[in-house]
């Protein structure tokens, strides 16, 4: 099935999960996300594209097809209550659409800053390393557009599924979370509305990730 044609047949709003290809999921923790989606309840679009050959922070691991327990997607299918790709999606257009509610990220700059919060869609952060504990900080304490999954506190701990199934309830389930949908929208709308207006002139060998941070700050703080 058409990823578009999922959410537009989308009754209440789905969340959206990806994360990246440069740390490999271990078995064991797309198991306990996998249950954690299911026992939410909540729709969902899970982009789950096959890992790396190695785990750039390990050295270890070759590529391989991910697996989800048996039955899963298939279930999931039957029930009308997610869908699984297993190839690139158009990401942009996901976050545009009106049923996306939510991103359940690993909060890597680009994805998490340029277009998950330009575009309104609140993040849910399953930080993993470098700079990603800092911006799950960033969008839960300071412009307060999302939450932190509480369980994950290394790349290496495994979030359990009690964790996934309760933080993407409060994203997309609670009193809580229409808020911060409804503050992510707002300064999704401001961002867009100046952004054509931001002209920043940065020398040719500074870092894509500098130059997305110093261009996109200011409007964080001031919208």
């Amino acid at each position: 099935m058409e990823v578009t044609s999922k959410l537009v047949s989308a009754p209440s709003p789905m969340i959206y999960v990806s994360f990246d290809t440069t740390t490999a999921l271990s078995d064991e923790k797309i198991r306990e996300i996998t249950f954690g989606l299911e026992c939410s309840g909540q729709k969902f679009i899970w982009v789950l594209r096959e890992a790396e050959k190695r785990d750039i922070f390990s050295g270890r691991g070759e590529a391989r097809k991910i697996e989800l327990p048996q039955g899963f997607e298939e279930m999931a299918e039957a029930r009308d209550s997610g869908v699984v790709v297993r190839d690139s999606a158009p990401q942009l257009e996901i976050f545009g659409h009106p049923a996306t509610g939510g991103f359940l990220s690993r909060c890597e700059w680009n994805s998490f800053c340029m277009e998950g919060i330009s575009m309104g869609v609140p993040i849910l952060a399953r930080r993993m390393h470098s700079d990603q504990p800092s911006n799950a900080i960033l969008i839960s304490q300071v412009i307060k557009i999302g939450l932190r999954v509480k369980d994950c506190i290394s790349q290496d701990k495994v979030m359990k599924s009690s964790a996934i199934q309760g933080a993407v309830e409060a994203l997309m389930a609670s009193e809580q979370g229409d808020e911060i949908r409804k503050r992510a929208a707002e300064l999704g709308v401001a961002i867009r509305g100046q952004w054509t207006r931001a002209e920043f002139a940065w020398p040719s060998w500074t870092p894509s990730s500098i130059i997305s941070l110093g261009n996109f700050s200011p409007f964080l703080f001031c919208c």
